[in-house]
């Protein structure tokens, strides 16, 4: 095996279109929003391996910054 295939089969597992049905089929994602999976994984991973101490709102801001997503953060839900 070559550092083609090899880099085409992480390519494909990759790809938007496996990650989005790996989704569907685990039932994370029934149905395609605005914000989908590979966003989320792409801006989490962004953030995990550019920053230290990364945390939530730091993965926020990369979604809303870098896929234009307008999603509101609450810090702290109400229970009651």
């Amino acid at each position: 095996m070559n550092l083609n295939q090899i880099c085409q089969q992480i390519k494909a597992v990759f790809s938007s279109d496996n990650l989005n049905q790996q989704a569907k089929n685990a039932k994370f994602q029934k149905r395609l929003r605005k914000l989908s999976c590979v966003q989320l994984l792409k801006a989490a991973f962004k953030t995990l391996s550019t920053q230290k101490d990364a945390n939530l709102s730091d993965i926020h801001q990369s979604l809303q910054s870098d896929f234009d997503c307008a999603i509101d953060y609450k810090l702290f839900h109400n229970l009651a």
